[in-house]
């Protein structure tokens, strides 16, 4: 979409996001002074009468959901036969910008893991949406570390038949690294475990900082889902624990029924893991890495495990702060004996001396006497 759009009553200056199907703009709402996103559907979409109807059901679902994982929509304004989405502005940067500073810390893994599920598990008993986009790119986050999602372009029914490929005009929709095995093969019976997939991926680079496949052209990326395996999370990161690679593995299972059964199960799980603990049956029974797209985590002692529980139960927000680095205590030990020693030796040489003093005072040495000379006998 080239140069700024013009809707009265707008002031356009930057563009935060775009999809194949729409662009989102930050602008300045001049009547209530406030800023807002503006999704604007690209031209070809717009001249699209079914993915346009499609699009404003998805919107008018969404503006009824309350979650914070979506940003509320405001409102649907038209601008000729162009509609524009407006969405609250949450002042979010984008997650991206975060994974290139690195992975992210175990708790805060832990906190937006639960976050995600939590937002999902709305998603799917309010709406029966299938997101299928999830990726670090479009995710922004908050003051507070509160993640976002604003564009909602792609998502589709979890109907029998929800029509996707019709919708989609008969390419793959979403990014390849990050997709489900199933968009590729059965775009059209997609339901919520799909997301639980894409979910996984973008735990796995927010884990590792590596993207799925990421060094694979896009379809051969695809075809990589169902015939490789990636390294556990744990073996690339020693931060990471391997219960939660374990909980990573189970969301990218190749299969859809070898996932969690519910987000409601993913999310009992991330609390086991809060407890420092590894939940039951965190993998399906018979669990076989090939069915998985993720290798099995090292057997290997985890030296990066949890060490403790986490001292609060459900969070309210990230920590800022990452985990403090573990310290070797043998050098500092060895150094405080060394220290006792030092001070033993010269409190004992202290000792010696005083009972030498005390000694001198008590028996002093009989004075010395000098012997007259003998006068010479005549």
């Amino acid at each position: 979409m080239d140069g700024l759009p013009r809707i009265e009553g707008f002031e356009f200056y930057e563009q935060i996001a775009e999809t194949s199907r729409s662009v989102i703009w930050r602008a300045k709402q001049d009547a209530l002074e406030r800023d807002v996103l503006v999704q604007i559907l690209r031209p070809e979409t717009v001249g699209h009468e079914a993915i346009r109807e499609h699009f404003f059901t998805v919107v008018r679902a969404m503006a009824k959901i309350k979650s914070e994982l979506f940003s509320s929509v405001l409102d649907v304004v038209y601008e000729g036969d162009t509609p524009y989405v407006i969405v609250e502005d949450d002042h979010a940067e984008s997650l991206t910008a975060l994974v290139r500073k690195g992975a992210l810390p175990m708790n805060q893994l832990l906190e937006m893991a639960l976050k995600f599920c939590e937002g999902f598990k709305i998603l799917h008993e309010e709406t029966h949406l299938v997101y299928r986009n999830l990726k670090p790119s479009i995710i922004r986050v908050m003051e507070g570390a509160q993640p976002r999602l604003v564009d909602l372009s792609l998502a589709i029914f979890e109907t029998p038949n929800c029509r996707a490929a019709e919708l989609d005009g008969g390419v793959i929709i979403g990014t390849p690294a990050y997709i489900s095995p199933e968009q590729f093969r059965a775009p059209d019976s997609l339901d919520t475990r799909s997301d639980m997939y894409t979910l996984g991926a973008t735990l796995y680079t927010l884990a590792t900082g590596e993207t799925p496949f990421g060094d694979l052209e896009p379809m051969a990326a695809i075809r990589a889902k169902f015939a490789q395996n990636l390294p556990s999370p744990s073996d690339l990161n020693p931060a990471v624990s391997r219960a939660f690679s374990g909980f990573v593995a189970r969301l990218m299972m190749r299969a859809p029924e070898d996932r969690f059964p519910s987000w409601d199960d993913a999310i009992s799980a991330l609390h086991t893991l809060y407890a420092g603990q590894e939940p039951e049956g965190l993998l399906p029974a018979g669990y076989d890495p090939a069915r998985s797209t993720l290798q099995a985590p090292s057997a290997a002692p985890p030296r990066h495990a949890l060490r403790r529980p986490l001292t609060r139960p459900i969070p309210t927000g990230m920590r800022s702060q990452p985990p403090k680095p573990q310290v070797d205590a043998a050098p500092h030990l060895l150094l405080v004996l060394a220290l006792y020693l030092l001070l033993f030796l010269a409190l004992g040489l202290m000792g010696a001396i005083r009972w030498k003093q005390l000694a001198l005072q008590n028996n002093p040495p009989p004075p010395q006497t000098q012997e007259s000379p003998q006068p010479d006998d005549a």
